[in-house]
């Protein structure tokens, strides 16, 4: 099992420090399990809990230079200028493979009575669902499953990739 690790903050010539902040976007539900499977692996990272576009909207861009966002199962798309604003990347955890982009995929799986299905991780572009893979997690799906089973079976997953990710994304300052 991996542990937690001790980061050491970088100064850039201006004396500021890096990589200290990252911005979650999720559920106010989850905030809190979210960010303490981040702070195992960091402790000196400070979380910025968001749960809508237009909060996301009102941070500084002084703190989305020093930040990396993490986007968790949310409905909310990203704005271009603050992709490009983050000075350590964005990633989205997606309830959904790639063959399934969207929301609601599990639902697209059921209708088409798909036999596999999963969750995926990747870092996030303008274009919405265009960035690379990072992660992905695939399993079967129990046969005579409806939406609400698979839903349980995808929220489940997600949470896995999750806790998966969780040590990069929290202590390693480069993509």
């Amino acid at each position: 099992e991996s542990r937690p690790v001790a980061v050491e903050s970088r100064k850039l010539s201006r004396g500021t420090t890096v990589f200290d902040k990252l911005v979650l976007l999720a559920d106010e539900t989850e905030q809190a399990y979210l960010s303490r499977s981040l702070t195992r692996w960091n402790g000196d990272l400070d979380i910025i809990p968001v749960a809508t576009g237009p909060s996301l909207t009102r941070l500084a861009p002084n703190v989305l230079a020093r930040a990396r966002l993490i986007a968790f199962a949310t409905p909310v798309v990203v704005p271009a200028p603050i992709l490009d604003a983050l000075g350590y990347g964005a990633y989205n955890f997606h309830p959904g493979p790639p063959e399934y982009r969207g929301w609601y995929p599990h639902c697209f799986a059921v209708y088409e009575n798909a036999a596999h299905f999963g969750v995926t991780a990747h870092a996030m572009a303008r274009r919405v669902d265009s960035g690379p893979i990072v992660g992905l997690e695939r399993f079967d799906i129990p046969p005579g499953s409806d939406a609400g089973a698979l839903g349980e079976q995808v929220y489940a997953a997600l949470l896995a990739l999750f806790s998966r990710l969780a040590q990069p994304l929290a202590a390693e300052a480069g993509p």
